[in-house]
């Protein structure tokens, strides 16, 4: 069984689609998929080999954020349809100012048809407790303009990294 979850625009345009986040969980996997849907000039880059890389939020990249209720602390991992990831921990919002990269997480990204579906195997601490978070994305079109798109905003701004948009229970089903 997994949960689904339609994310929204930041702002309302014609040329956006949809996308759809939904998820499965098994011990320590979480098993992610964002499907794309109705999105004629998304910039879907070239699939190149799944290892880690910096910046992937500068294109399309897709995104979740995990933390545990009542802590400050949380994750961020960055999926580009490109093959490339990457994880950061935060001490509290948006903290450290150096990003510290998680190093002891694994993650396979494939794609096909504007779909991405990821597997991404978590540190068995993190998975002891409940776990809480937000589904994201950043689309770029060819036009080259930028858009957000997530499960909850909380500002007047795309802000993925407010904790009050944390809100998808990752341990019911």
């Amino acid at each position: 069984m997994n949960k689904t979850y339609q994310l929204k625009p930041f702002h309302e345009s014609p040329l956006l689609g949809e996308i759809v986040f939904s998820w499965t969980r098994n011990q320590n996997i979480l098993q992610l998929r964002y499907e794309c849907h109705e999105f004629n000039k998304i910039v879907w880059p070239d699939i190149q080999s799944s290892e880690r890389a910096f910046n992937l939020w500068e294109s399309t990249c897709f995104e979740l954020f995990l933390k545990h209720p009542n802590e400050h602390a949380y994750l961020e991992f960055n999926f580009s349809p490109s093959g490339k990831w990457d994880a950061f921990e935060f001490d509290s919002y948006r903290l450290p100012k150096t990003l510290r990269r998680v190093e002891d997480v694994s993650s396979k990204v494939s794609t096909s048809d504007h779909n991405l579906a990821v597997e991404l195997e978590l540190p068995s601490h993190w998975m002891k407790s409940e776990i809480v978070g937000n589904a994201t994305a950043v689309i770029e079109l060819m036009d080259e303009s930028i858009h957000f798109f997530a499960y909850k905003h909380c500002e007047t701004k795309a802000d993925f990294h407010h904790q009050d948009s944390l809100v998808i229970n990752f341990d019911q089903l």
